[in-house]
């Protein structure tokens, strides 16, 4: 076989292995199937927004760093994240009564319904998006992202050992009452 089809297949067959690419490709039907899901729905977010949406309602008040620290991103990226919540209303930030070095946030009630609207719909969305498989691989699945996480933060500090930082575990349940700084 000669050609573009077998340029093709070649190059897929070069690719195929490669976790990174696979990875970007889920990431890409992910977010596309997000858009349009909730966009039906009334809601122009983004996944990350979503879970902004849930940790503001579940801790009102939150501070932006904690809020950045729980996402385990950048205040830079908060920011751009924040953005757009705020544009659209659904979050309010002000300065702290107890320290007005600190932003605390909290939803308004447009924001209280985008947040119940993330939490009821997620699970729908994503048991459409992973509707190929069971219950039991779904599962599986997740326990496997979660390894290949930890071994990705792993490698990242191996690189820079200088560099290490604690951070809070995007699924991990914060204290009732988050360390406000």
């Amino acid at each position: 076989m000669n050609g573009p089809a077998a340029a093709e297949d070649h190059e897929r067959n070069l690719l195929e292995n490669i976790a990174g690419i696979r990875i970007r490709r889920l990431q890409g039907l992910f977010l596309a199937h997000w858009q349009k899901w909730f966009s039906r729905r009334g809601l122009k977010v983004t996944p990350v927004q979503g879970g902004v949406l849930l940790l503001i309602r579940r801790y009102p008040d939150l501070s932006q760093n904690t809020l950045a620290r729980l996402l385990r991103i950048e205040a830079p990226t908060l920011q751009q994240t924040l953005g757009p919540l705020l544009e659209q209303g659904f979050v309010a930030r002000r300065r702290s009564q107890a320290d007005g070095r600190i932003f605390e946030l909290r939803l308004s009630e447009a924001g209280v319904r985008a947040a119940a609207l993330v939490e009821a719909e997620t699970p729908r969305h994503e048991a459409d998006l992973l509707r190929n498989l069971s219950a039991e691989e779904r599962a599986l699945f997740l326990a496997l992202l979660d390894k290949a996480i930890a071994g990705g933060e792993a490698a990242i500090a191996a690189q820079d050992p200088s560099s290490r930082e604690t951070t809070v575990p995007i699924d991990a349940q914060p204290a009732a009452d988050p360390i406000r700084t």
